[in-house]
């Protein structure tokens, strides 16, 4: 899930329009700026501004405005010092249409010519999460306005440059942090193992990724997203707790990827199988796998060093093993003995294997078994099934063509879920809740 709410795309479309120059997208331009723009550090956005204009005309520029959503920024310290270069900044932070939106304006002493070094400087905020959405550049206050270089087609056609996400932190495993927020209050956790149970903090595997928790939309209505690298550059694994300051959180949504999720009423998280009506955990190992792997129907697995206890004999449960993070129900068959794993003395317990890719997993496909590696850990999950009737109501047909669910919505019944309900607990007001999807929730 990309983060970006639809919504966004309008804002940033009548931001623009507001700071428009004149004759936006014509394919020719002489007054033209290059703006990049880093988020290093939580609250923080870092910009490099360069005169990149040509041919003849007044190409100097004079002041500049940025324009953020989501966010509000720190009067009392907008920015790093950099007095050489710059009058004192004007700052306005507001809430327009239920949105929080932040400008910063900034007069040049030492005007940026043509083939001058960048400009740079760090802009504070109060929040992460939110989004560089606009920049206006002006040869002087209100005058002429220089158009962005960016053009990713080639076609001379010129349009914004990406921007980024404000970061909220860095977050290794294990690590627990209160979300950076002026108005949102919020504490993420995230799980000393990965859901597969392949990255985990004891071995020293985990890889420390940046999160943002987003809050582009209407403040009123509160709808938020948990975000981190979910390609190469971070973990597709990574299970996160968030507790957030809100009994009311009920809805949940991690489809379809790309664009805003659709809500759902969350489901309720899965206990530990031996502690049935406890509060969900966030995933942790039963045992690991040793060197007999799908055996007659059967793995072997070390119970010795398990942070989850597995159910009595012939108790069937779920567990998450193997790099695809494929799901399957299995029991421990205390009838057919133990076996050596030919490494050292531990003995394995025999567990029978019920029904493999359960829950469509690995999700995305092709659904056939994953291979299992032997030292995988086998997981416990608090992830639960999507229900066969809407969790809303408790009656609807999740198969009825409804705009949600299956066959018209994104999602399936019997399906892994990617989020779940851990509890409201209306005395200490907040909602706990597992997402291992990029997800979305909203009261």
């Amino acid at each position: 899930m990309n983060g970006m709410h639809k919504w966004l795309w309008v804002l940033s479309a009548v931001l623009l329009a507001t700071f428009a120059v004149p004759g936006f997208g014509a394919t020719q331009k002489s007054k033209m700026y290059h703006l990049a723009t880093t988020s290093n550090a939580p609250t923080q956005i870092t910009i490099s501004l360069t005169n990149v204009s040509v041919g003849s005309g007044n190409s100097t520029i004079t002041a500049f405005q940025l324009v953020f959503a989501g966010v509000a920024i720190d009067e009392l310290n907008p920015i790093d010092p950099n007095p050489a270069n710059r009058k004192a900044p004007t700052v306005t932070n507001q809430i327009v249409g239920g949105v929080q939106i932040a400008t910063i304006t900034l007069p040049l002493i030492a005007t940026l010519k043509v083939g001058a070094p960048a400009y740079e400087l760090t802009i504070h905020l109060k929040d992460c999460g939110g989004q560089l959405t606009g920049a206006t550049v002006w040869t002087s206050i209100g005058g002429q306005t220089f158009a962005p270089d960016f053009d990713s087609s080639q076609s001379g056609t010129f349009t914004v440059p990406l921007l980024t996400n404000v970061t909220c932190g860095q977050i290794a495993c294990g690590g627990n942090t209160p979300v950076p927020s002026s108005t949102y209050v919020a504490t993420v956790t995230r799980g000393g193992y990965d859901k597969d149970g392949v990255t985990t903090i004891a071995a020293g595997q985990c890889t420390t990724v940046p999160y943002t928790v987003t809050k582009f939309d209407n403040i009123l209505l509160g709808e938020k997203q948990l975000f981190w690298p979910t390609d190469l550059s971070g973990d597709d694994a990574a299970a996160f707790q968030l507790t957030i300051n809100n009994p009311a959180i009920t809805q949940v949504g991690w489809l379809p990827t790309t664009g805003n999720a659709v809500l759902i009423k969350g489901p309720l998280c899965l206990s530990q199988p031996t502690l049935p009506g406890t509060d969900a955990v966030l995933p942790a190992p039963y045992g690991k796998l040793l060197a007999d792997v799908d055996v007659n129907g059967y793995i072997e697995v070390n119970t010795l060093t398990a942070v989850v206890i597995r159910p009595a004999a012939f108790t069937s449960f779920d567990i998450v093993g193997g790099t695809g993070g494929e799901r399957l129900t299995v029991h421990f068959d205390n009838t057919a003995g133990l076996l050596l794993d030919g490494v050292g003395p531990n003995g394995g317990e025999l567990w029978k294997v019920d029904a493999r890719n359960v829950g469509g997993t690995p999700l995305g496909g092709p659904f056939t078994p994953t291979t299992l590696v032997p030292t995988d850990l086998m997981m416990y999950t608090p992830l639960p099934l999507l229900p066969g009737v809407d969790p809303a109501d408790g009656v609807t047909p999740l198969n009825a063509p409804a705009a949600k669910y299956s066959p018209l919505g994104p999602y399936v019944v019997g399906n892994q879920a990617q989020m779940c309900i851990v509890k409201h607990d209306t005395g200490a007001g907040t909602t706990t809740l597992m997402d291992i999807g990029d997800g979305f929730h909203a009261p």
